[in-house]
């Protein structure tokens, strides 16, 4: 069972805000890579990301996600975003550090979840499997 948790990022992470009220969070829609680096905590035994969305075509934009997984040495969920050239980043650095990752069907901006129970279940379910 996840002790502590913070789910940190963009408008996903703060729309996702209300089914994850166990967790510290820190998100604000509109913000880059690097501010949700500024936002994300550490000494969780999980954190869940999401970032990338805003600034896909930053070319430090895995340089900025290196440095948000980089604040944790314990578990890191992303969640991938639907824009190709973040999510391909995401993915990345993920497999990087053998994170694990959830993906979600884009609504109608291609962008946000078309819904967010399904990924919320997503993560939740993650958080709890363990190791």
């Amino acid at each position: 069972m996840v002790t502590t948790c913070a789910i940190v990022g963009d408008s996903i992470a703060d729309m996702l805000v209300p089914y994850f009220k166990e967790c510290e969070h820190s998100a604000k829609s509109g913000i880059s890579s690097a501010k949700v680096l500024g936002r994300t905590p550490s000494g969780k035994t999980v954190v869940i990301v999401s970032a990338g969305s805003n600034d896909p075509d930053n070319p430090r934009l895995k340089d900025n996600l290196r440095a948000i997984r980089a604040k944790h040495n314990d578990r890191v969920i992303w969640i991938v975003p639907a824009v190709a050239v973040a999510r391909e980043a995401v993915v990345a650095v993920a497999a990087e550090h053998h994170d694990d990752v959830v993906f979600f069907v884009a609504g109608h901006d291609h962008v946000h979840p078309h819904y967010l129970r399904p990924l919320a279940q997503a993560l939740h379910a993650k958080m709890n499997q363990g190791w």
